[in-house]
């Protein structure tokens, strides 16, 4: 009989193991699903959402592909030209705004407080903003 009874503790030792190994697999599990819901994810058309970051903002895209070239040509001073033509403006991160129609590498946006509307990189416009 003592035997027996071994056997049996030992079957309830192995049993509450693997019970508790099961529940901190699915505890793992949901925080990766809550970390997954927590962050910030693609904005599309209609919907609302946040400037990631201090960016600027054409007003079409003729001035848009004109932005991008001298971004990448790092040509500040060009960019300061198109802002003083009144082709370029700017937009603050945490600026909320909402997506008239986005694209791939770009959305026409409208700033909600001001009601200005311009081309930006779609990757700038958000959820959430991260901090």
């Amino acid at each position: 009989m003592s035997n027996s009874n071994s056997l049996g503790c030992g079957t309830a030792i192995l049993f509450f193991i693997v019970f508790a190994i099961g529940i901190l697999i699915l505890e793992s599990c949901a925080d990766d699903e809550k970390n997954e819901v927590a962050k910030p994810s693609v904005v599309v058309d209609g919907q609302d959402g946040y400037l990631i970051q201090n960016t600027f903002l054409a007003i079409d895209e003729e001035s848009f592909d004109e932005l991008i070239s001298y971004y990448i040509a790092d040509n500040g001073d060009a960019i300061i030209r198109m802002m003083e033509n009144g082709r370029v403006f700017a937009g603050s991160k945490g600026e909320m705004v909402t997506v008239i129609d986005s694209g791939f590498t770009q959305s026409y946006i409208e700033i909600i407080s001001t009601g200005m509307r311009g081309y930006v990189e779609s990757e700038l416009v958000r959820s959430k903003v991260e901090e």
